[in-house]
């Protein structure tokens, strides 16, 4: 690993023993982790893994594979963040806590090196791009899928979670006239998957007359190195994005998750930023007399973890923008916790994965007909796509599972040249 003194383990222990002393042991953290309810046991609670962190720090435990699988099996849901009464950073004591172990078995880190290139470099976007849209185009994903020759293996997991149509090449929308006044972050998995939804939301902000901005140069806000405890790629990674937007203007992010990397990324650096918000929140008491055509549909809204919990958004901006909508039924997934997808973890642990998701899928399923599920993350939106490809049937088809931008842009009047179909 490369020498950095931020990395260092003398430096690393003094924050983390800080960190977890602040930990006053109370449990009311445990009603609200995901894992703990899933587990039940005490390594799987925030509280538990705090005790094991601090273990790690005082010499007391080895990095051993049990400590790992406890602090890996984290979600980094956040959700325990806001009921803490000692306001304990628990994200950042959970990355701290998997930069330990990295620090000692640098050996963790070589897939994630191995494959990174792929999302952090522009010619890697470009290549996943190109490939994902002759797999679809070529027909070699519905080939893949119905043969099952992938078996039950992490690749197969992986390919059930893409989308059954293919890639959309990067495309670009009129941000309005005039300067724009924020600027959008797309995130490396939202530049290879989910770019229609660029051009949608700048679409969606032109027609309110907010013109936004997408930086060129922009790439991963560095959240997958940091969960992984590749605490310098992640620094790394956190300053180029801090050089790429207008420090002026207030950046939203097209992904929750996105969102969440670059709050924390660049608050580690300690230097001044811009502020990062939820895109639909920041427009909702913006958006004066933006006006919407009927749309006789009904949506599910789904609120991700990191919106909820990291950003502290509760979607209302979202809810309040839908509400304008003449005609459409919303309707909100309930809060069952996470959804399982967070990050790799979808694919390294399914079964946990599938289990956090099925009250989710229950819900949808117990209520009734749907028109479209949206979800403002992309690693989420892919999650409740794969989920519901799986369990309905040629004769059920699932809904789709957009970006709400996609949807709002649709639901903008014909006469616009912004409206077009999303999907």
């Amino acid at each position: 690993m490369p020498a950095d003194p931020a990395s260092s383990l003398a430096a690393l222990r003094t924050r983390l023993l800080s960190g977890t002393d602040q930990c006053v042991k109370c449990g009311l953290c445990l009603p609200h982790c995901p894992t703990y309810a899933l587990q039940g046991e005490e390594g799987a609670s925030p509280r538990g893994r705090l005790a094991l962190i601090q273990g790690l720090a005082q010499g007391r435990l080895d990095a051993g594979p049990g400590v790992a699988a406890h602090l890996d099996g984290c979600l980094s849901c956040r959700a325990c963040e806001p009921v803490c009464p000692a306001q304990v950073r628990y994200g950042e004591m959970l990355d701290g806590g998997r930069q330990w172990l990295a620090l000692q078995q640098p050996r963790r880190l070589g897939a994630l090196r191995w494959f990174s290139p792929l999302l952090t470099a522009r010619a890697g976007r470009a290549l996943l791009r190109t490939l994902l849209a002759l797999y679809h185009r070529s027909g070699l994903q519905t080939l893949v899928r119905r043969s099952r020759v992938l078996g039950h293996t992490r690749l197969a997991r992986l390919e059930a979670l893409l989308p059954a149509r293919r890639a959309v090449a990067p495309v670009a929308a009129d941000p309005g006239a005039g300067p724009a006044v924020a600027q959008l972050h797309i995130g490396c998995l939202g530049q290879v998957l989910d770019q229609a939804a660029v051009a949608d939301l700048q679409a969606v902000f032109a027609a309110a007359g907010q013109p936004l901005a997408v930086p060129a140069g922009q790439g991963c806000c560095g959240a997958l190195h940091q969960h992984a405890g590749d605490a310098a790629q992640a620094r790394r990674l956190a300053r180029i994005q801090r050089a790429v937007f207008d420090p002026a203007l207030p950046v939203l992010a097209l992904a929750s998750g996105c969102g969440a990397g670059l709050q924390d990324g660049w608050r580690a650096l300690g230097e001044p930023a811009p502020a990062v918000h939820d895109p639909f929140d920041w427009l909702a008491p913006r958006a004066g007399a933006l006006a919407f055509a009927p749309t006789p549909l009904t949506v599910w809204v789904h609120r991700p973890c990191t919106q909820r919990h990291v950003l502290r958004s509760r979607g209302e901006g979202l809810l309040g923008l839908l509400g304008r909508v003449p005609g459409l039924r919303v309707r909100e997934l309930p809060d069952r916790g996470c959804c399982g997808a967070a990050g790799l973890h979808m694919v390294q642990r399914p079964a946990a994965a599938d289990a956090l998701l099925a009250p989710l899928l229950d819900a949808l399923e117990a209520a009734g007909p749907e028109d479209v599920v949206l979800s403002g993350n992309i690693g989420c939106a892919l999650h409740l796509g794969g989920g519901l490809r799986r369990l309905r049937t040629a004769a059920r088809p699932p809904p789709p599972v957009l970006h709400p931008a996609r949807f709002l842009r649709r639901c903008l009047p014909a006469a616009s040249p912004a409206a077009r179909s999303p999907v």
